[in-house]
């Protein structure tokens, strides 16, 4: 009923936000790693930050998946 469409309103709006985040995931990417040689230290500081931050992320849900696909 409502629910079920409201689920399906939701989840078509995060596939379609996650999508457009894909599309622009690689130039953030490309940019990060300018960041990287930045002359300014603080700058560069960031950018090793963000880039550990995600890197840290990225293996927990991937280690999280992994463990719900073997729970399944």
């Amino acid at each position: 009923g409502f629910h079920r469409l409201v689920d399906a309103i939701r989840d078509d709006a995060a596939d379609r936000i996650i999508g457009a985040l894909g599309e622009v995931a690689t130039d953030a990417v490309v940019t990060l790693r300018a960041l990287l040689t930045s002359p300014a230290p603080a700058v560069r500081l960031g950018a090793v930050r963000t880039a550990l931050e995600f890197l840290i992320r990225g293996r927990e849900h991937a280690d999280l998946a992994r463990r719900i696909a073997d729970l399944e």
